[in-house]
């Protein structure tokens, strides 16, 4: 028997790192992020500290996740559920704030929910689709989404308090046996309220929010992909969004203090001789 050899699988990986690395930069502030506990993580992400990853192997596991999404979607529709996927110009649905900087995309809107499958008097909703693993995927088994998974939760409710809409159907697939669990999630308006004034926060703040904790071996600090920016000292990437004189500006636009023009996406990522680490 040959030696068994990871040489192919390295190549593969390699080759999600080499994508990644040319893909461009979410330049919004998505509502997937907004139920973290520590506002500087949210602003990390937004203002693109974000080191990259270093494992293909992460990288083709999220697109796992990714590709379950149309899957689910067929799912729903053999149950006679009415999906839309994208918008009239057949991109992704998108949503944004009246700044442009707040937002996401919805895995789709479901117009029609079969009388067989409506448990609460649903008429219209968001759909989100999530993977997990079987430990995770039991925490279904004593509490709802909104114990399980919080954050979760808040990028629904972003997502239904910005397009107006009273409910979302969550639905949570098990990544080692393919169990499903699904949830009518109402509109709350109190968490879309506390979730969408703390972007705000992030939005406009001249220096960086407060850590979650000042302690670099907290859990949640130590299992977070800006530890080594946040608490060693480690420097961001370098980019105008990491520099200190880049400022958001209306329409999801940024412009540049210093040399005083908008900044597109490109000139965003690539900085310039006079860029600064922001304090």
């Amino acid at each position: 028997m040959m030696p068994v050899s990871n040489k192919l699988a390295l190549g593969i990986y390699k080759s999600y790192l080499d994508k990644e690395a040319t893909k461009p930069k979410r330049t919004h502030m998505g509502a997937s992020t907004l139920g973290d506990k520590c506002s500087r993580a949210i602003y990390y992400d937004f203002r693109w500290y974000d080191p990259g990853f270093k494992d293909g192997r992460i990288l083709r596991l999220f697109e796992t996740g990714q590709e379950e999404e149309p899957r689910v979607i067929r799912n729903l529709r053999d149950q006679g559920f009415v999906i839309r996927e994208t918008d009239d110009n057949g991109n992704q649905i998108q949503v944004r704030d009246s700044s442009g900087h707040i937002g996401g995309s919805v895995d789709g809107i479901i117009d029609y929910v079969p009388l067989g499958y409506n448990e609460v008097g649903v008429e219209k909703c968001v759909l989100e689709v999530k993977t997990h693993s079987e430990k995770n995927f039991r925490k279904f088994d004593k509490a709802g989404v909104k114990i399980s998974f919080p954050k979760h939760y808040t990028q629904m409710q972003v997502y239904m308090g910005m397009m107006k809409i009273p409910h979302a159907l969550y639905l949570a697939v098990n990544k080692n046996n393919d169990e499903l669990y699904h949830e009518f999630v109402t509109y709350d308006s109190i968490e879309h309220e506390r979730a969408y004034n703390v972007a705000k926060e992030v939005l406009l703040s001249d220096s960086l929010p407060v850590k979650l904790r000042e302690n670099p071996s907290w859990f949640e600090c130590k299992m977070c992909k800006f530890h080594s920016i946040c608490h060693m000292g480690d420097a961001p990437p370098k980019s105008c969004r990491t520099c200190a004189f880049s400022v958001p500006i209306k329409d999801g636009k940024w412009s540049c203090s210093i040399h005083e023009v908008e900044l597109d996406k490109a000139m965003q990522q690539a900085g310039c001789d006079r860029y600064k680490i922001r304090p």
